[in-house]
């Protein structure tokens, strides 16, 4: 795979303190998972202590942006948990909201710095955005396996994100 970069203001803009400053007192929902190291996965298949398996959703804790950056940005080892700002459906840009329709974002603030439109990709794909998604984590913040029907755009503003992508004849892992 080739690496495509998409040149942003965000990438220098969004420091913690931009971020906090921005979203101010305003509540954001956070996915937290217990044990920081190991099972830490949200949204995916778990072991219980008895040995059974089950499919666990995350908890979900309203904090303010600069409550959960703190947590991000907390020392200890180890880590009795991780908070991963991961929701999705358009979290930051929905079809509602290009659609005119007054729509329920917690992220409205952050919208003046990331466009609603990317000009090369609606030509490519022959249509507009369906859903524009904020993601913020750190090393413990791990997604378990998806597929989903769209075609997906990813830009990493600090740090790296890893994808494995599987071609679609895989089937069943």
């Amino acid at each position: 795979m080739t690496e495509f970069r998409i040149s942003s203001a965000t990438s220098t803009k969004w420091t913690n303190d931009y971020l906090a400053e921005k979203m101010g007192d305003l509540p954001i929902s956070v996915a937290v998972t217990p044990n920081g190291w190991g099972k830490r996965h949200a949204d995916a298949v778990t072991q219980h202590p008895d040995g059974r398996l089950y499919f666990a959703e995350p908890l979900i804790e309203k904090m303010t942006m600069k409550s959960f950056l703190g947590k991000l940005s907390e020392d200890t080892v180890p880590k009795m948990e991780t908070v991963y700002l991961q929701s999705q459906n358009g979290n930051l840009f929905s079809n509602l909201s290009f659609e005119g329709v007054q729509d329920s974002s917690e992220f409205v603030p952050l919208r003046k710095d990331v466009p609603s439109e990317l000009k090369w990709c609606s030509e490519a794909l022959d249509r507009g955005i369906d859903a524009v998604n904020l993601w913020i984590g750190d090393g413990n913040s791990v997604s378990s396996i998806h597929s989903d029907p769209y075609e997906n755009i990813y830009t990493v503003v600090r740090g790296q994100k890893h994808f494995t992508l599987l071609p679609p004849p895989t089937g069943c892992i």
